[in-house]
């Protein structure tokens, strides 16, 4: 059958139109990242085969929703690329991958039900459950952003390519030395540099992140209403600094180490006031303390 030619994130209208890419690559040289897709081909199965099914069912293919990658599924892609002018080889790869998904967010607000499905049985499966609705709600939007963060995307709840990309393949957009868990001492002299004074301030300050993120850059908690946030908040970076409560840190200043630790001591009243983190006022911090006690007093020789 003809194929449904709505917008994709490869563009709208006549599929030989090109492959404009709209949302921005999370490099920080401005560089475009090489976006990385699962070649999925027949007798694949899983959860990202039924995203593909969902997607192709919503671009008019009449494929099952089964998770297998079946001769009417590869069928199906053979249509879709022949549509956009793609080599029909049957496989959803990188080239056929951009024109079958859709952006998902509150900033899309036609996005199809089947597209907003098919993120919200992956963002499942990555560890940021939300129920199947097919309708964009704040979980599913907090999910988005939790998911954008942990792989170095700009956490803007807007599903688009990159985020695409790495529900579906897994990758991380990190530079090299923004990637896993920072040593205490580096959380340490993160907060030293940003002026916390030595003693039992630079301790509390390392138990904190540690008790708050485990020491992970990149670290994102979703909240759900409070007073003075009615729509949710993230806790977000080293220090977990809520983006509703202290507005004035971006998330690209929160998810940056020295940025955040700087964002911190000014938070804490230059290292004096940690009843803003939670895990202080519930003790949570006191677990970690001994340890920082030791680290800091060897950093600050």
């Amino acid at each position: 059958m003809a194929p449904l030619l709505l917008c994709s994130l490869a563009g709208c209208g006549d599929p030989a139109e090109g492959d404009p890419f709209a949302e921005p690559s999370p490099a920080a040289s401005g560089e475009p990242l090489p976006l990385a897709w699962p070649p999925l081909r027949q007798d694949h199965r899983g959860s990202d085969v039924v995203a593909a099914q969902l997607l192709l069912r919503q671009r008019g293919y009449q494929v099952p929703v089964d998770g297998r990658f079946d001769a009417t599924t590869e069928r199906a892609v053979r249509q879709l690329q022949r549509a956009w002018a793609l080599p029909p080889d049957g496989v959803l790869g990188a080239s056929t991958w951009p024109r079958l998904i859709f952006e998902v967010g509150a900033a899309s607000p036609a996005a199809p039900a089947a597209a907003i499905t098919a993120a919200q049985l992956l963002l499942t499966e990555h560890g940021h459950p939300v129920a199947p609705t097919g309708q964009l709600d704040e979980a599913t939007a907090l999910a988005v952003s939790e998911l954008q963060a942990r792989h170095c995307l700009w956490p803007t709840g807007q599903l688009g390519v990159y985020g695409w990309s790495a529900l579906l393949s897994h990758r991380r957009y990190c530079p090299q030395d923004k990637l896993g868990t920072l040593a205490m001492d580096e959380v340490a002299r993160l907060a030293r540099q940003a002026g916390v004074s030595c003693g039992e301030p630079l301790a509390i300050a390392v138990a904190i992140a540690a008790a708050e993120s485990t020491l992970r850059t990149e670290a994102v908690h979703g909240n759900g209403p409070t007073a003075g946030c009615p729509h949710g908040s993230l806790d977000v970076g080293l220090w977990q600094l809520n983006d509703c409560y202290h507005a004035e840190v971006s998330r690209p200043c929160a998810l940056d180490a020295t940025c955040n630790a700087r964002a911190m001591y000014d938070i804490s009243d230059r290292g004096t006031n940690w009843s803003p983190w939670s895990t202080y006022k519930r003790g949570a911090y006191l677990a970690w303390l001994p340890q920082a006690l030791e680290i800091t007093a060897s950093v600050c020789r």
